[in-house]
């Protein structure tokens, strides 16, 4: 199969003196063609025939002498040395490879499925296992602490586990409520919270990422009542910051005296006493800011020295919030929180969990 050439047509330039004009050999052809090919026959041995179906041609304006010039064979390879030609049958192998070693186009990872959460349950089981449950009042009388649950029934096993949870309310001045990384030794994605919204209805989304499935998104809906939005926020000054202290930690089924066995999930409940303020206000119709936010940063949670749950907080969480998650019990040990918020301040707490 011949080498694969672009065969164009040079393009008519009119402007050019002469480019209209018949063309014809000039002066002197033969000896040009004739000395042209015994340069090529030199550049490549063993080739005994012209350039072209028809030999070599040379275009000039009558009566114009031609003067010497380097072969076309040698000008190639002072641009390109050591360019090869390829054959066609040479071109489309190596293409058709590529394709096989890139594989099928798959969508993007990043691709989020959403469901209304009164879909969640009329899904297939599939499906459902990845969209996360989201429990929130129909109507939140007051918009400064909405409770959110979720609830997930997806396995957390090494490799396979969901390790984040997002929660936003896209209409709110601060819409991020907080993300949520969740580690295997949670055993469970179970969380509680509450949060600060705005008057009127809106669409809290809650997004589940899977370390192998993507991401996946449950969207519900809640309304506050005129006039009980809960983001208008002003932060204390610095100093008054109200009544902050450590985190308390209690673990549910320690209080019952339920027997807490290996592999058993326990309900840790930590409660903080410290503000969330946007620094917000709303003023003719717009949202403007009075005060630099004040509001928990971060939750480390640890059970002994191993890393379980990391939660990002936002000033869209409620005053004194209130967090629930699970914990897997694999051993009796210590159950460890740390605290830190938006002006650099550490509170720490622990407690002991009991393993029979």
């Amino acid at each position: 199969m011949p080498p694969l050439r672009r065969r164009h047509a040079p393009p008519r330039v009119p402007q050019v003196p002469g480019a209209d004009e018949q063309v014809r050999d000039p002066a002197r052809h033969d000896q040009l063609v004739h000395r042209e090919a015994q340069r090529r026959r030199q550049d490549r041995p063993g080739v005994g025939r012209d350039e072209g179906p028809r030999g070599l041609h040379h275009l000039g304006q009558p009566r114009v002498e031609t003067r010497p010039r380097t072969a076309l064979s040698r000008i190639a390879r002072a641009v390109e040395p050591g360019a090869q030609v390829w054959p066609r049958r040479a071109v489309l192998g190596a293409a058709a490879l590529a394709a096989v070693a890139l594989g099928p186009a798959r969508p993007g990872r990043a691709a989020v499925r959403r469901r209304r959460a009164e879909e969640r349950d009329h899904v297939p089981g599939f499906e459902r296992q990845h969209l996360p449950a989201v429990e929130l009042p129909v109507v939140a009388a007051y918009g400064a602490k909405v409770p959110l649950v979720v609830t997930m029934d997806h396995p957390m096993t090494p490799g396979h586990a969901v390790t984040t949870l997002r929660v936003v309310n896209p209409r709110d001045p601060v819409p991020s409520k907080g993300v949520f990384h969740f580690t295997p030794a949670n055993g469970q994605v179970y969380l509680a919270i509450q949060v600060r919204l705005d008057q009127g209805p809106s669409d809290v989304e809650v997004t589940a990422t899977c370390e192998r499935h993507g991401t996946w998104a449950t969207v519900r809906r809640v309304t506050v009542p005129d006039g009980a939005g809960g983001c208008a926020a002003p932060a204390p000054p610095r100093g008054e910051g109200g009544a902050i202290a450590p985190p308390a930690i209690r673990v549910l089924e320690v209080l019952r005296r339920t027997p807490i066995r290996p592999g058993d999930l326990v309900h840790v409940q930590v409660q903080l006493r410290h503000p969330n303020r946007t620094g917000l206000i709303r003023q003719d119709g717009r949202w403007v800011a009075v005060s630099p936010p004040f509001h928990l940063e971060t939750m480390e949670v640890f059970y002994d020295d191993t890393p379980v749950s990391r939660f990002l907080l936002t000033a869209g969480l409620s005053d004194d919030p209130l967090i629930t998650f699970r914990l897997r019990a694999a051993r009796a040990g210590t159950i460890r929180v740390t605290v830190r918020n938006s002006r650099g301040e550490r509170f720490d707490a622990a407690v002991g969990l009991p393993v029979a």
